[in-house]
């Protein structure tokens, strides 16, 4: 969302980077022992760091959106299969407990032998509508999503303004690696 605002801009890589950084915790975690909290920072910087990559071929080179994202989502899809082709079953504990709680709900249903059954969230879904409503925040109170707006409606009297456009697109496309990253993270949760 926060590329296709700045006006005809996308990211077609975004599933693949979800995918590949997934696919990189479940290895740290599983093959490698690594603490859940260390693998999750480099799900996030991995993330953070193909975004950036796109971001200035797109910005400060002016490569069209749509041939680096399209090379990023092959990347992604490329070392995801390098990474693993059979599925990894994550068993550290702490993460599981992540990936198992639940937040039970007062209302639910009752099951054929009487039995209730509270209906319950998990904590992706938590996590995801947080995140929506940050980004929402921050594309309706603040610069950073004014900018992006907008670029998107005129990139040239955005210039006029003075605002720094390659910076704003440059930017988008970081916070939509990290975003892609948390992707990975709630992915994995699953």
């Amino acid at each position: 969302l926060l590329c296709i605002l700045t006006g005809g801009n996308i990211d077609l890589s975004v599933g693949s980077v979800v995918c590949f950084v997934g696919a990189i915790g479940a290895v740290l975690m599983v093959n490698m022992k690594m603490n859940m909290w260390l693998a999750i920072l480099i799900m996030f910087v991995i993330g953070t760091l193909i975004g950036a990559f796109q971001g200035f071929w797109i910005a400060y080179v002016r490569i069209p959106p749509f041939i680096v994202t399209l090379a990023g989502m092959f990347f992604g899809r490329g070392m995801t299969s390098i990474i693993s082709t059979d599925m990894i079953s994550i068993k550290n504990e702490l993460f599981l407990k992540w990936a198992n709680y639940r937040f039970y709900m007062p209302f639910g249903s009752t099951s054929k032998k009487g039995k209730f059954i509270p209906a319950y969230i998990p904590p992706t879904v938590v996590i995801a509508l947080i995140v929506v409503i940050l980004i929402a925040v921050l594309l309706k109170y603040r610069k950073f999503g004014r900018k992006l707006y907008a670029i998107g409606g005129s990139r040239q009297s955005a210039l006029m303004m003075g605002l720094n456009v390659k910076k704003t697109i440059f930017n988008a496309y970081v916070l939509d690696g990290f975003l892609a990253g948390l992707g990975g993270f709630l992915f994995c949760l699953n």
